[in-house]
Formats: C-alpha cells, sequence, structure tokens
C-alpha cells in the first residue's frame, strides 16, 4: 500500500509598499501594493510608470526613509529586513517618489 504525500508548495511571502508622493509628483488613487518578497524595485518601478503615466524619457525617483534611493535590483525580502515598519503585523515598506530628485 502506497501513501501519497501530498506536498504544497509553500505560499510565496507578500510584503506590502505604501506610497507617497512627494515634489511634484502625481498622486496615487492606490497608496498601498502587494508585492511578492522576490520582487525587485525595478519591477516596482514599471508598475509605478504605468500607474504615473510616465514614459521612459520621464524621470522616476524612489527613496527609503527620506534619505535615500536603494538599488534597482533590491528585492523587498532585504528591503523588508531592513527596513519595513511593522504595522498590525504585516512588514510595510514605505517607500517616497518623485520625478525630480528630492534629496542631495
Amino acid at each position: 500500500m502506497e501513501s501519497v504525500a501530498s506536498e504544497s508548495a509553500p505560499k510565496p511571502k507578500k510584503i506590502t509598499v505604501k506610497l507617497k508622493n512627494i515634489g511634484d509628483a502625481p498622486v496615487l488613487k492606490n497608496k498601498k501594493l502587494v508585492v511578492k518578497a522576490s520582487d525587485t524595485l525595478a519591477s516596482l518601478t514599471k508598475v509605478l510608470r504605468k500607474m504615473l503615466n510616465l514614459t521612459l524619457h520621464d524621470s522616476l525617483f524612489l527613496y527609503i526613509d527620506t534619505t535615500f534611493a536603494p538599488s534597482l535590483d533590491s528585492n523587498f525580502e532585504v528591503l523588508a529586513r531592513c527596513y519595513a515598519v511593522k504595522t498590525t503585523g504585516d512588514e510595510v515598506v514605505e517607500l517616497q517618489y518623485s520625478t525630480t530628485p528630492a534629496y542631495g
């Protein structure tokens, strides 16, 4: 008699990203996005460009803690581990976005 062990693949970890406009950047209607932990900041940049109706020639700057611009190859697992704000048990990465340089 064989026993069938059903192995379900673990669900990918999800991270909430809270977006805030700074400078002259347009305000988004949906300020919270949920991304996979393995997603990179570059993939979020593509989504943001579509949401903000920016062309490839338009600048888009992302900041963490209103201080520095993280690398586009950073994944959200690392960003959440280092910069997440814990709210009601969820990990929330707060990002600010602008269409002009905002800090230094």
